[in-house]
């Protein structure tokens, strides 16, 4: 049985795993196909007519691509998606003590630590919370911060004390602890990627690429699932969002544009990846440097590069070729 499926990295993975072990033939449907064909049907949006639109789109499209992953690959994304929902809830609390020791310290609280989300910068906002908790224990800041930090304290001064400053200093201390639990399950979760995919040869295959650690390649093999469903490499850099989009009106010219439907994820992974590779792989840098030259603006030397790293994990993968050779001009 062929069954058409909107939005297939949304679904619930136990379900496809069952679909499939059951040998039912699951094909991903774009919603727009499946939108117009609903809507030559009928006007109404109803449960019926969407089951009618996807029903249409697999009948009419033979070619849909299979769905297909393995338990490995949905144990990655699942991995890599909750320490990516863990990272941005990490990053909303650090630029909410920001905001709180504004309040409480004024700008003078950036010139106390390099990075605020330092285990020392933590440890010491949570002893003191405001500049009136420095301003009662200056020998102890002495030896924490030395003379020079502890004299700023001094000459900057403290505030009356008050019922909403006894609140600020509650919220500082409670987003800290926050702050910190986010950071230990951080650790342990990336602790568990690590040690899970520990021997898997595919993990083990991407991380020879030279920046690519255990949680890239996670991310990358959770989201990309079987890459035997992308016909080529130019599909699979489409679906990451490193290929633009042709687009053309009438006898005008052609020209490209951003695509709108692809996996953040993976752009974001390959992006992040390219900048590591600039610092620790030659040849990047190299590549890099030459569309440079060529006039070409930062960001998009750097997709370009991006997309020469898709097409080399795309080449490792389906290939099993484990060398990077950029094409050169």
């Amino acid at each position: 049985m062929r069954i058409g499926i909107e939005n297939a990295a949304s679904c619930g993975s136990l379900l496809l795993l069952y679909w499939l072990r059951r040998g039912y033939d699951l094909r991903e449907v774009n919603p727009q196909i499946s939108k117009r064909l609903r809507e030559c049907l009928t006007e109404s949006h109803t449960d019926l007519s969407d089951a009618l639109g996807l029903a249409w789109s697999v009948s009419f499209h033979p070619d849909l691509p299979k769905v297909r992953f393995t338990q490995s690959t949905a144990a990655w994304k699942r991995l890599s998606a909750v320490r990516a929902q863990l990272i941005k809830a990490q990053t909303r609390y650090l630029n909410r003590l920001h905001v709180l020791l504004s309040e409480s310290y004024g700008p003078l609280y950036k010139s106390l630590f390099a990075r605020l989300k330092g285990k020392g910068a933590l440890d010491f906002f949570l002893v003191f919370p405001t500049l009136d908790d420095t301003l009662a224990d200056l020998l102890r800041i002495r030896d924490l911060l030395g003379e020079k930090r502890a004299v700023l304290l001094r000459e900057a001064g403290g505030w009356r004390k008050s019922f909403y400053l006894e609140v600020l200093r509650f919220d500082v201390r409670l987003t800290i602890k926050l702050l910190q639990s986010y950071r230990e399950a951080i650790k342990e979760l990336e602790g568990k990627m690590v040690r899970s995919s520990q021997g898997d040869p595919e993990v083990e295959k991407l991380k020879t690429i030279p920046g690519m650690g255990a949680n890239l390649a996670l991310i990358i093999l959770g989201y990309s699932g079987d890459f035997s469903r992308f016909p080529r490499e130019d599909t699979y850099a489409a679906y990451c969002s490193l290929a633009p989009a042709i687009w053309q009106l009438g006898n005008s010219r052609t020209f490209t544009k951003p695509r709108k439907r692809f996996s953040r994820p993976l752009k974001q992974t390959f992006l992040q990846l390219a900048f590591t590779q600039l610092r620790v792989n030659p040849e990047s840098r190299a590549y890099y440097q030459r569309k440079r030259k060529e006039g070409k603006a930062h960001w998009v030397a750097l997709m370009a590069l991006a997309r020469q790293l898709s097409k080399v994990v795309f080449k490792m993968m389906t290939e099993g070729i484990s060398q990077i050779n950029f094409d050169r001009p």
